[in-house]
């Protein structure tokens, strides 16, 4: 059934490329081009998620620590399978 996962994400902004890390010890690591400013490091994170797990980006959103590195992020319309199967492709 799919409904919403929670996800923490650990985010680094600034990064030589874009790309999911992995997990490691149940938060997912994040590397994205955009700098920490203005919410564009944030806007990348959600593009990014979205396009690899076959979402909109309106179903990817930081729901706490739009300011830290370290975030919630809900993903709706995906079960937690998919979303394991969807990061290691």
């Amino acid at each position: 059934m799919k409904g919403r996962v929670l996800i923490t994400v650990k985010l680094q902004p600034g990064a030589s490329q874009d790309e999911i890390v992995g997990f490691n010890e149940g938060v997912l690591r994040v590397k994205v081009k955009a700098p920490p400013e203005r919410g564009r490091a944030n806007e990348a994170l959600v593009a990014l998620l979205a396009s690899c797990l076959d979402l909109s980006p309106t179903q990817v959103k930081i729901l706490r620590g739009h300011k830290q590195r370290r975030k919630l992020v809900g993903l709706w319309g995906i079960d937690p399978e998919t979303l394991k199967l969807r990061l290691r492709g």
